[in-house]
C-alpha cells in the first residue's frame, strides 16, 4: 500500500472514533517490522474546545471500526481470523472426538481384558491414552490424545460415557506407580506428572542434605581459624 492508501485508513479510523481529524491533534506512523504493515495513531483526546472526547470501550469500538474497513475493501480483519481460527479448532475437535470414540466402541468390541491391553488397542488406531494426576499424585482421569491432529481431550469431553475407571475397576491399581508402570511398560516416562514424587521425596532431601552440608569442612575450617586469630 502507498502512503497515501495509508493515510486514507488512518483518517476513516479517527471517522470511525468520531474524531475530526481536521481538527484534532494526532499522529500516525507506521510500522513494518512484522510481516503485515500495520498504523499506530496518537490522538489528543481533548478537543480544540477543551471537550474531552470519550474513550468508553475504546478497545471494542477500535476492533469494530477495524472490522468494518476490512470489510469494506474485502479484506479479512483479525476479528474474522479469530473467528476461523475458532471455527478451525471446533471442526478439528468433532473430528478428534469422533474418531476416539469410534476407537473406543471398536476396541470394545475386541473385549480387552484389562486396561493395559485397551491402551494398546487404542494405540494401534492413533490414539494415546494417558492418566491425569492430580496434586497428591493420584490418578483422577484419563486424556485422549488423537494422534494425527494431535489433539488433546479429557475423556469426558469425547464422550462422558467414556470411564475407563469403572470399565477396568478390577484392573486398575490405586497406586499412581503402580498404575503407570502397568499401564506404560515399555514406553519412556519423560512428562514430570508421570512420576511418583511421594516416593521419590526421599531422595529429593537428600540431595539436599548433600548441597547444604557436603564439602563444608573447609568453610568450618576457616571460621575455626578467624576465631583462634581473634583470641590472640
Amino acid at each position: 500500500m502507498s502512503d497515501r492508501d495509508l493515510r486514507v485508513l488512518a483518517v476513516e479510523f479517527l471517522l470511525g472514533l468520531q474524531i475530526d481529524p481536521t481538527k484534532a491533534q494526532y499522529i500516525a506512523f507506521v510500522h513494518t517490522e512484522k510481516e503485515h504493515k500495520h498504523i499506530h495513531i496518537i490522538a489528543n483526546r481533548i478537543d480544540e474546545n477543551g471537550k474531552v472526547l470519550k474513550d468508553n470501550y475504546i478497545g471494542f469500538e477500535a476492533q469494530r471500526i477495524a472490522h468494518e474497513i476490512a470489510l469494506k475493501y474485502g479484506w479479512t480483519s483479525i476479528r474474522q481470523e479469530n473467528k476461523n481460527k475458532k471455527q478451525r479448532a471446533n471442526n478439528t475437535n468433532l473430528i478428534a472426538k469422533n474418531a476416539i470414540k469410534s476407537a473406543h466402541r471398536e476396541v470394545l468390541k475386541q473385549k480387552p481384558n484389562d486396561l493395559q491391553e485397551y491402551i494398546r488397542l487404542m494405540f494401534e488406531k492413533e490414539i494415546e491414552v494417558k492418566p491425569t494426576i492430580n496434586k497428591q499424585g493420584n490418578i483422577q482421569g484419563y486424556r485422549f490424545i488423537h494422534l494425527p491432529t494431535n489433539t488433546n481431550l479429557k475423556a469426558s469431553e469425547v464422550d462422558r460415557n467414556i470411564k475407563l475407571n469403572e470399565l477396568f475397576k478390577n484392573t486398575v491399581s490405586s497406586e499412581p506407580k503402580d498404575e503407570i508402570n502397568k499401564l506404560f511398560t515399555n514406553q519412556e516416562l519423560s512428562e514430570p506428572q508421570m512420576q511418583n514424587w511421594k516416593t521419590d521425596t526421599s531422595i529429593l532431601f537428600s540431595m539436599l542434605s548433600v548441597l547444604q552440608f557436603g564439602g563444608n569442612d573447609e568453610d568450618d575450617e576457616q571460621k575455626k581459624r578467624k576465631r583462634r586469630t581473634l583470641k590472640r
